[in-house]
């Protein structure tokens, strides 16, 4: 005879194989007016302790009683099953670590507990350690997504939602501009005036960089007036500006050039010019500069009326020695010079003193 009227019922996962029987155990097919009856003490079994649908479950521990117990078999119920869910565990106490706007949409996760899995079950929570911000730009209370996991053998019984409610702040990174140093002549036009950035993320640039303005200190005696950047807008930066140095120097001319020294009163230190002067069908000019010490040295050539033809800069040795300098007897147009006198001015600086040093020597142009 068999058993009817009986079920096995789910359950949550729970680490072992025990199973609960639900309903009302009854015999089938007894003869009418047989003294048998159904009794002990039933248990149920699944076939295994993992979370799984339509889990086998053995049944055993019931026995038949009664005056007509030994006239019958008892057939135990073989094809019941049941499932064991996943079993729910939590992830508390998740904290994150604002940054600096860097222009990734990374933030790292600084703390995170996982509770609710059952002694001796290895179950380990990872990719903790990081989550994704809604936004890559600065702002507060910016929702974090995390993409956390579980690992370890009894991993598959347990289950998770990403945690809710996560937010981060992120602060405006540093910017700094710079205004370049830049120089002209007296009277001439002011140059365009440019500046350098430092601070930029990977991936920004000049273009996230607007309403930039650029001014000087007005005047325009020979001297240093600041440059200064100022109203410039760059979204995700906090923006701090450096004076640079606009150097207005005197107008020369071979007539008025203060700088003009006897080579011979000079001594050791100047401008030593070879072949002076110079035949116009020579097709250049030589010559060397010479300081008490390393120095960076700003080579320019005038004509009478005071029209800047060239411009170098150079640097000496460690003893104050330039390399031989060439000017190619054209003006800045490339066109080539006519006969006369043009002014070498030479502005030197030490690199170790910033002594300033101030030389100026005539160079013929003839046509012989």
């Amino acid at each position: 005879i068999e058993i009817s009227g009986i079920s096995v019922e789910d359950k949550v996962y729970d680490g072992d194989e025990d199973a609960y029987i639900s309903g009302t155990a009854e015999l089938v097919d007894v003869i009418s007016g047989d003294d048998v009856h159904l009794n002990g003490s039933p248990v149920a079994s699944f076939e295994t302790k993992a979370a799984g649908d339509n889990i086998p479950v053995t049944i055993f521990g019931y026995e038949l009683t009664g005056d007509c117990a030994s006239n019958y078999n008892l057939i135990l119920p073989i094809e019941l099953t049941a499932s064991i869910t996943p079993r729910p565990v939590e992830i508390s106490g998740v904290s994150v670590k604002d940054k600096v706007y860097d222009g990734t949409s990374e933030i790292e996760i600084i703390t995170s507990d996982l509770t609710g899995v059952i002694d001796g079950d290895e179950v380990y929570l990872d990719n903790h350690t990081h989550g994704t911000l809604s936004q890559s730009g600065v702002g507060n209370s910016i929702t974090v997504r995390t993409d956390m996991v579980l690992s370890g053998i009894d991993s598959d019984n347990y289950y998770f939602e990403q945690p809710l409610g996560i937010t981060a702040r992120v602060t405006p990174a540093k910017l700094i501009i710079t205004a370049n140093d830049t120089t002209k002549m007296e009277n001439e036009p002011d140059p365009d005036f440019t500046v350098s950035y430092s601070g930029f993320v990977p991936g920004d640039g000049v273009g996230v960089v607007t309403d930039l303005e650029i001014n000087r200190v007005q005047g325009e005696k020979p001297g240093d007036y600041e440059i200064i950047p100022s109203g410039a807008v760059a979204p995700n930066y906090n923006i701090r500006y450096q004076r640079g140095v606009l150097r207005i120097e005197q107008s020369v001319s071979v007539s008025n050039d203060r700088s003009i020294l006897n080579q011979n009163e000079k001594g050791q230190y100047g401008i030593t010019i070879f072949n002076n002067p110079v035949s116009r069908n020579y097709s250049r000019a030589e010559f060397n500069v010479r300081t008490p010490e390393a120095s960076e040295l700003q080579i320019m050539i005038y004509d009478a009326l005071g029209n800047r033809l060239y411009a170098e800069t150079v640097k000496t040795d460690p003893f104050g020695n330039s390399e031989t300098i060439v000017w190619n007897l054209s003006n800045a147009r490339g066109a080539r010079v006519s006969i006369g006198t043009y002014l070498i001015r030479v502005v030197g600086y030490g690199r170790t003193t910033s002594q300033q040093y101030l030389y100026g020597a005539k160079l013929g142009v003839t046509d012989r």
